[in-house]
This record gives structure tokens, sequence and C-alpha cells, in this order.
């Protein structure tokens, strides 16, 4: 591989057999004069195709120890979740990472809105930025406040692979998590406060998440035939009546309409949690 120019110690453009330009982080592989060829190919930690002008000023500004932050998270993410994330997110990850590093020696903390629906909405991908703190830490010895686990919570969740069109961008992500937790204020209005950690209440949650992407995506499940939903409406009438409600909430908001197959599921969900509620 042939590398053409340093981006910075840890990052270079370079060019493969077949003349395309790419991007490769490697340890010190920027420090040899350019250009030259690099032999060791196995030294190459991440390979990045088509980047724009714009990620490689943004590469260009980033440390190696942030780099390097960003590659550890974002590998222990892929593995925790069993998936592949989107291989932008090194580089968005690590951009965040070296801006709210810039914030924080300055002193400045940035409080997120959705700080306190986040770890309910997302637990695993939360959890995952609360290791991602401790792996900053390590590599670059800033000790960033946890608020910023929301933030790395929400880049992996934007990255992964079963969001579809809604899961494109950060807006998209955070608009989901306002929609649920619109929802749980409307279960709760009528239910009572509900316990945020329990497997029943995270399970409705990961519920609503797929829903709203359905919905959102246009992705909705067939219309069935409202026969059972209509006997499940008899016998569960306080679990019907509060799946109306969420459904009149995403029409009037949203002009989303839910088949008789989703009002089915959100019934035996919501019902479930009722159960679990009142023990």
């Amino acid at each position: 591989m042939l590398i053409t120019k340093a981006i910075n110690h840890n990052a270079a453009l370079a060019r493969d057999e077949q003349g395309n330009e790419l991007v490769v982080f490697a340890t010190g592989v920027g420090f040899p004069k350019t250009p030259y060829v690099l032999d060791d190919e196995s030294k190459i930690q991440r390979v990045f195709h088509h980047v724009g002008s714009d990620l490689l000023k943004t590469i260009g500004s980033l440390s190696a120890e942030t780099i390097a932050a960003a590659m550890d998270i974002v590998h222990m993410a892929e593995q925790e979740l069993s998936c592949t994330l989107n291989p932008n997110l090194y580089l968005t990850l690590a951009d965040h990472l070296q801006f709210s590093a810039d914030r924080y020696a300055r002193g400045v903390v940035i409080e997120n809105p959705l700080a306190g629906e986040i770890p309910f909405v997302y637990p695993r991908e939360y959890a995952l930025g609360k290791q991602g703190l401790v792996i900053m830490k390590q590599h670059s010895g800033y000790d960033l406040p946890e608020v910023e686990a929301c933030a790395i919570a929400l880049h992996i969740v934007n990255a992964e692979g079963d969001g579809a069109a809604f899961s494109t961008n950060l807006q998209s992500v955070m608009k989901s998590v306002e929609i649920i937790d619109q929802i749980i204020a409307l279960i709760e209005s009528r239910m009572g406060e509900l316990d945020r950690t329990a497997h029943g209440y995270l399970r409705f949650v990961a519920h609503l998440r797929y829903l709203i992407k359905r919905l959102a995506t246009n992705t909705a499940v067939m219309q069935e035939d409202a026969t059972l939903l209509n006997q499940v409406a008899k016998d569960f009438p306080a679990s019907f009546d509060m799946a109306s409600a969420v459904g009149e909430y995403l029409t009037t908001n949203y002009g989303w309409h839910l088949t008789s197959e989703e009002m089915l599921y959100l019934m035996m969900y919501i019902n479930r949690l009722e159960s679990d509620h009142s023990r």
C-alpha cells in the first residue's frame, strides 16, 4: 500500500493497488517521509474508503489518544451488541470525544436535555457509553462527566444497522427518545409511576423502539383481521384503553396509524406491564 500524505502521526492518506484513495489508521503511519510503501499492512487498524474533504479536516484535528479511544469503544460496542456498526462511527465518535475533551479542559459542561430518558430507552447503549468514558480516561486522561455517556450511547444507536432510514442521524434518534418518553408519561398518568429498572419495563420500551422505527419508515406490519383484537379488548378493557390513547397520540402528533396487529401487540405489552406493576 502506498502512503501518499500524512494527516497526523497515526492517520494518513493512502492508495491501494487499484488506485483508490483511502484513509488509514495505524500507529506511527504518519511519521515516515511521504510518499512511501507500507509493506506490513497488518499494522493497519482501520481503513476508510470514499472519505470527503470535510472528514479529512476532522481527522487532522483529532489526537492519537482520542482516535484510539474511539476505536476501542466501537470495537467493544460491536462485540457487546453482536453487530457491525456504521464504519463512520469511528470518525464521528472521535470527533465528538475530541470536542468534549476540549470543552472539559475549559471547564465547560453542556447538559443533555434527554439525559434522564436515555438510560431507560437505550439501556445497553448507555451501559456501553459509561464504559466508553472509562476507555476515554485510560487513553487520554480526561475524566469526562457522566452526561457524555448519553452522547456516546446516542452515537452508537445512530450507527446500529437495524434502524433503517429512521436512524440515519442523531436528530432522528433523539426524536425517538422524546416520543417514547411521552408515551411512558401517558402510561404513567393512568397506571402510576413505573419501575424503570424492571425487566418488563425494558421489554416494553424495546417494543416501542421498533414500533416507532416501523411507523417512521412506513414499514408497519400488515393489517390483520380485527376479530382477535376486538375479543382481547373486551377481556382487557384497561389495556385497550391505554393502547388506544397511545395510538391517538401517535396519530395526532405524527400522523401514524396503528394497524389492528400493532394495537394487539401494544395491548399485550401494556397488559404485561400492568400485571408486573400491580405486584
